[in-house]
């Protein structure tokens, strides 16, 4: 599904999220980030890597996504492969 992610600052990009992910994502409880790591772009909980002023924000219906806006200037589509395996999958 394509989404339009917003910044404090108003500016704007369209992500593409994977429906698998997106089923994840609105089922847990926590809300989650989109960063990078030693292994490259995660997802990972907020309580693990907190969303930033800067951060592009997805609006979920009740719950964002968050996008580092690092991350923002090269990924265009968000994938279930992108979610660290010691979160839960």
């Amino acid at each position: 599904m394509r989404l339009e992610a917003k910044r404090s600052d108003g500016r704007k990009i369209v992500i593409e999220i994977d429906d698998e992910v997106l089923e994840i994502l609105k089922k847990e409880p926590s809300e989650y980030r989109v960063s990078t790591d030693c292994c490259g772009t995660v997802i990972v909980p907020i309580e693990l890597k907190p969303p930033k002023e800067d951060d592009y924000v997805v609006d979920l219906g009740g719950k964002f996504l968050y996008i580092s806006s690092t991350q923002a200037l090269w990924v265009r589509r968000i994938t279930l492969d992108m979610f660290r395996a010691c979160c839960f999958i």
